[in-house]
C-alpha cells in the first residue's frame, strides 16, 4: 500500500496494484470535519489520472456526527472518483446507530455505483475479493 496522507482524524492509502483506495478515520469527529474532508481531498489529488475501482472507508474507530461532510461527499468526492472509474464503495462501520445512519445516507446519494456496509474488515475483504475477480 502506498501512503498518501495522514492527520489526527484520518489517513489515506492506495493499493495501485488493485486500484483500491483505503481511508481510515478515528476519534470524535464532530469538531474535526475539516480534517476528515482533508483526508478525502488528499486522496482525490493522489488519484488524479489513475484508475480507482473501489474505496474502502473504515469508520470503526470514529464516533459522533459527520453529517456536515455529506455535501462534500455527494457533490465533490463521489463524482470525482466516479470519473476515475470507481465502481463501488465499502464502509466498515461500528454498531453506532448515528454512524450507520449517516453511512446509509451516503449510500442513498448515488445509484450509479455500488455501496456496501459491513461491520468487520474480514467480511468486507471477502466481498472485495469477489469484486476483484469480477473486474479482472
Amino acid at each position: 500500500m502506498m501512503f498518501i496522507f495522514e492527520n489526527p482524524t484520518g489517513s489515506a492509502y492506495c493499493d495501485d496494484q488493485y486500484f483500491l483506495l483505503y481511508l481510515s478515520y478515528n476519534g470524535l469527529i464532530n469538531n474535526k470535519i475539516e480534517e476528515g474532508i482533508e483526508v478525502m481531498k488528499k486522496s482525490m489529488d493522489y488519484c488524479y489520472g489513475k484508475k480507482v475501482l473501489g474505496v474502502i472507508s473504515d469508520l470503526r474507530a470514529i464516533h459522533g456526527n459527520f453529517s456536515k461532510a455529506l455535501e462534500f461527499v455527494e457533490y465533490q468526492y463521489i463524482p470525482r472518483l466516479i470519473k476515475y472509474g470507481m465502481k463501488w464503495v465499502v464502509h466498515i462501520a461500528p454498531r453506532d446507530l448515528l454512524v450507520q445512519h449517516l453511512t446509509e445516507k451516503i449510500h442513498e446519494m448515488n445509484q450509479s455505483i455500488e455501496f456496501k456496509l459491513f461491520e468487520t474488515f474480514d467480511v468486507a475483504d471477502q466481498w472485495i475479493k469477489e469484486k476483484d475477480r469480477k473486474y479482472k
